[in-house]
């Protein structure tokens, strides 16, 4: 990536971390615009190798066991990330989620426009994607049971009919307790829930 404009992001990205600049969509525009030029298969080979360096062993102990007991009770699973796709279907085959629903990114002749398509899984995009998928599928939202751990998450838990807060950050720590959301801890075994779909953001 050309060094200046990776420093600008990695400036952004420490405001954002600091609480400087709480909404993220400058950020994320100035991070996938990075990615312009580079070509899809390129992308590809970089994300495997950053998987498989960087984050295949970072998931809480128990993720996957939380997601292997919803499916064993019938449930869909989704992983819903704001993540682009090529890093986020990696995820969901380490996981074992059924489905994955990602930032599908811009590409023309096989070089990315840095851009994404839109509507993106990021804020209130979030639940308009998975609005959309329930519509597909045929499911309703209120027989949905959905996880997240950050406050940009709270449109789709408002929106699903079992919301639950992973190890929340603070802000939305402080929203489940004002909306009576349960927290969920992934490093002890879960119990099972009722559900159509299951939602991991």
């Amino acid at each position: 990536m050309p060094r200046v404009r990776a420093a600008r992001v990695v400036a952004q990205y420490l405001s954002y971390l600091t609480g400087l600049a709480p909404d993220a969509r400058h950020l994320r525009d100035a991070g996938f615009g990075l990615l312009r030029g580079l070509s899809t298969d390129a992308l590809d080979a970089a994300t495997r190798e950053f998987f498989a360096r960087r984050l295949a062993g970072k998931f809480r102990a128990s993720a996957r066991h939380v997601i292997d007991m919803h499916r064993r009770q019938g449930h869909l699973t989704v992983l819903l990330t704001a993540a682009c796709t090529a890093i986020a279907h990696l995820a969901g085959v380490a996981l074992g989620t059924d489905e994955v629903l990602a930032t599908e990114l811009e590409a023309r002749n096989g070089k990315l426009t840095g851009d994404r398509e839109r509507p993106e899984p990021y804020a209130k995009g979030k639940r308009d994607v998975s609005q959309a998928f329930c519509n597909r599928c045929e499911i309703s939202l209120q027989a949905c049971f959905a996880y997240g751990d950050h406050h940009s998450d709270t449109f789709l838990l408002d929106s699903m009919g079992r919301p639950a807060c992973v190890h929340p950050k603070k802000r939305l720590r402080k929203i489940a307790a004002e909306r009576g959301w349960p927290l969920v801890n992934l490093d002890v075994p879960p119990s099972p829930f009722e559900s159509q779909a299951v939602f991991f953001a």
